[in-house]
């Protein structure tokens, strides 16, 4: 049997909850760096709140 695919994935122990204004702060945050072409991968331990999606979608 020959593997396919393998990738290194960061699963987190804990998580943080954020208030509404800091998650879009760092939601922009990750974005920007998902876009820089030095940035490979971005990873976070922050959960998103279903608050937090809702404001997304309206933005």
């Amino acid at each position: 049997m020959e593997p396919t695919s393998s990738t290194l994935e960061r699963i987190p122990q804990n998580t943080v909850e954020l208030s509404v204004d800091l998650a879009k702060s760092a939601l922009n945050l990750i974005e920007t760096l998902e876009e820089d072409d030095d940035v490979v991968q971005v990873f976070h331990n922050m959960e998103i709140t279903e608050e937090v999606e809702s404001l997304m979608g309206t933005d």
